[in-house]
Formats: C-alpha cells, sequence, structure tokens
C-alpha cells in the first residue's frame, strides 16, 4: 500500500513538471516572433537612407517590421507606427515635389527639418493625394537637409517607392503672387503648387496644393465664388488680411456642387479678399473660378392702399440690380432698380380687369413673379401669392 505522504509528493512533481512544460511551450510561442522581426536599416531617424543632394532622387524599400521612436511626431495627424526615414539635402533653393504614388499599401507622408527625432519642425505633409498613396510640395532652400518619413496609415506596411522631383508651381502658388480677379473668373492649375509656412488650412484641412487670388469689391452686396467646373476634388476658403500668417478666414467649403466648392459672403466695397483653392487630401487637376453677385432676394412686407387696390411689395435685395415684376392677367408690369444691398419696393397695379374684380368681390389674389438680376450676375425669378383688397 502507498503511502498518503507519497501519493501528495508525486502530485506535486506532477503540477511542477506540467508547469515547467507550459512556461517552455509559452517561451517557444514568443521566441520564433521576435526572432523573425528584420526592421529595415532606416526604420531609426539617426539611420535614414541618404537620397544625396541631387535635384532629383528615388528610392526603393519597404516598411515591413518598422517602428515608431519615442519622440517621433505624428505624422499628418496620426501616430507614428511604421515609420521609415529618408534624408535630402538641396543643391539649391526651389520648389520640389516628393511622392509615395507606386507604393504598394497606404502611405502617410511627412516632411520636415532639425537634427534630432523629438525636435522636428513640419513642412508639409499628406495622407491620400494619389489614391492611398501620398505626395506633397514645399519649397527648399540650398543646403538644408531635409527629413522624409514614410509610414503606414493605421500601421500599414509593405513596399516603398520614394521619388523626388523638381516642382514647376503655378504662379499664383503662393500668396503674395495671387492672381488679380478683376474679371470674376479666371481658369488655372494647381498642379505641383504648394502650402507656404504659416499658412492656415482651408475648410479645417491642412493646406497642401493651395493657390491664390484676390478679388476687390467694387461696392457692397453679396458675392458667390465657386469651382463647380473644376476637375478635381476642391476646397474653398476666402479670407481678409495682407499676410498669410494673420489672415481672418470668413467663409470656406469643401463639397458643395458635387466634389467642388461653393461660398457666399457679404463684401464692403473697397475691401480686397483673398481667396484660396485647393484640394482635398492634395488633390491636383484643372482649376475654373467663378466670382459673381448673388442673385439672391427675398420678399417682405405687402403695404396696400384699399382705397385704390395697389400695394408696394418690399424685396430685400443683396446686391445691386434691377427687380421686375412680370406682366400678368391681373396686374401691369412694374420694374425697380436696387442701388445696393437692402430693401427695393416694386408698386402693384390691377389691370382692368383685375380693378373690376375688386370692385364687384372687394378683393382679389395676383400670382405674381418677380425677376432680379444683379450688375453682372444672373438672373433670379421667385413666385408669390399676393392678395389686393379695395373698399
Amino acid at each position: 500500500m502507498t503511502s498518503p505522504t507519497k501519493t501528495n509528493d508525486r502530485r506535486r512533481a506532477l503540477r511542477t513538471t506540467l508547469a515547467l512544460l507550459c512556461v517552455a511551450a509559452g517561451a517557444l510561442t514568443i521566441a520564433p516572433s521576435s526572432a523573425l522581426a528584420n526592421p529595415p536599416a532606416n526604420d531609426d531617424f539617426a539611420h535614414a537612407h541618404d537620397l544625396g543632394g541631387g535635384s532629383t532622387a528615388s528610392a526603393s524599400g519597404t516598411n515591413l517590421d518598422a517602428t515608431a521612436e519615442p519622440g517621433e511626431p505624428d505624422h499628418d495627424g496620426f501616430a507614428a507606427e511604421a515609420s521609415v526615414w529618408y534624408r535630402w539635402t538641396a543643391p539649391g533653393d526651389g520648389a520640389i515635389r516628393v511622392n509615395t504614388c507606386s507604393s504598394d499599401f497606404d502611405t502617410v507622408l511627412a516632411v520636415y527639418t532639425g537634427s534630432a527625432i523629438d525636435a522636428l519642425t513640419a513642412l508639409a505633409s499628406n495622407d491620400q493625394a494619389c489614391g492611398d498613396q501620398s505626395r506633397v510640395g514645399f519649397t527648399v532652400t540650398g543646403g538644408t537637409t531635409y527629413r522624409i518619413a514614410v509610414d503606414g496609415y493605421g500601421g500599414d506596411q509593405g513596399a516603398i517607392e520614394l521619388e523626388l522631383l523638381p516642382a514647376n508651381p503655378p504662379p499664383n502658388d503662393d500668396f503674395a503672387n495671387a492672381h488679380d480677379l478683376a474679371g470674376g473668373s479666371a481658369s488655372g492649375t494647381n498642379v505641383d503648387a504648394a502650402a507656404e509656412p504659416g499658412e492656415p488650412g482651408h475648410d479645417g484641412f491642412a493646406a497642401a496644393a493651395s493657390v491664390w487670388y484676390r478679388w476687390t469689391a467694387p461696392g457692397d452686396g453679396a458675392v458667390r465664388v465657386n469651382t463647380c467646373g473644376s476637375d478635381f476634388d476642391t476646397v474653398l476658403a476666402v479670407y481678409r488680411g495682407s499676410a498669410i500668417d494673420a489672415l481672418t478666414p470668413l467663409t470656406s467649403n469643401d463639397d458643395a456642387c458635387d466634389l467642388q466648392s461653393r461660398v457666399r459672403f457679404n463684401a464692403i466695397g473697397g475691401t480686397t479678399y483673398r481667396i484660396a483653392v485647393d484640394g482635398y487630401g492634395g488633390q491636383e487637376g484643372a482649376i475654373e473660378l467663378e466670382l459673381r453677385p448673388s442673385n439672391a432676394f427675398r420678399f417682405g412686407k405687402l403695404k396696400r392702399n384699399e382705397r385704390r387696390g395697389t400695394a408696394k411689395l418690399t424685396i430685400k435685395t443683396s446686391y445691386a440690380g434691377d427687380l421686375k415684376l412680370a406682366r400678368t392677367e391681373l396686374v401691369k408690369r412694374a420694374t425697380a432698380s436696387a442701388a445696393g444691398a437692402g430693401k427695393v419696393k416694386l408698386r402693384i397695379e390691377p389691370t382692368r380687369s383685375a380693378m373690376r374684380t375688386l370692385d364687384r368681390r372687394g378683393r382679389v389674389n395676383v400670382d405674381a413673379e418677380v425677376t432680379f438680376t444683379p450688375e453682372g450676375g444672373e438672373p433670379k425669378t421667385k413666385n408669390k401669392r399676393l392678395k389686393l383688397i379695395k373698399r
């Protein structure tokens, strides 16, 4: 017969053996993963891949097994996860474009100056400018070394194709060289355009491929600006101010006419307004910008002369222009001009047929059609039912 003490000793020994086997199995499970991790050579900022000092450069690589570093900044607003680094020294002053458009995963791209990962100055960044890949443009100073980070959105990983090329930005790329909208409309492009230091975000999006226009209001009134004829996803913003880092935003829009933009604002005569057109996520293409007086108006009060059966209809306009009451079966045609934003009164005068109805019934309903045509704008027509009274 086996003693109880020996049985308990055997059980304790068995439990100890099983515990040791579990620990060993866990180690075997963890060890291969660590052993297989093989980060790329330029995983760390200090070991950035050198793109040289030429006017063009390219590199093929990967961010497989890459990691973020302590003190590393967010790239385009996303926490660093699988980033690799490149460095490039500008051979001279000019404009540069960097892209990852041929990479096979969802990239995030950012450009900095600085010599320490926890003390970098951000210059430009992008998430999706060419599909799921990225493109940025920026102005460079000869002799300056620029640091370029390529990361994966949400930690995505894959093969990197990085390309750096000289840019040929449009003349109105810079705020100081804004295109004058004296004619009210303009055709242009934002291809190769870039953000400027101190430039504000437009409609809540970081500036990426913006161009600038300026317009001085000839008088008070409401105006509309749109990019509806452009062939890419635009972002539109209007400002007051004379310096790019000291602008007062007035209005902005991303998608108003499909993927294009439209805004309306009240202009003050003699004031110069600054208009930025950018591409959502850094998109680029042909721009069709149009600025026109707003054709908005609304009906106010109807003041009736009950003895004569006539009335005056108050119209509230947003810009100088002409008002017209269309001829109908019951009222005579009436016109008036609006000297500027404010109130205009149209005279409502019944026809003889309407007067006979007024004499017999004491009242008559008129379906009035009013058209407002702002100076330099398109006509807008509205209908309103009016009640005329005679006693």
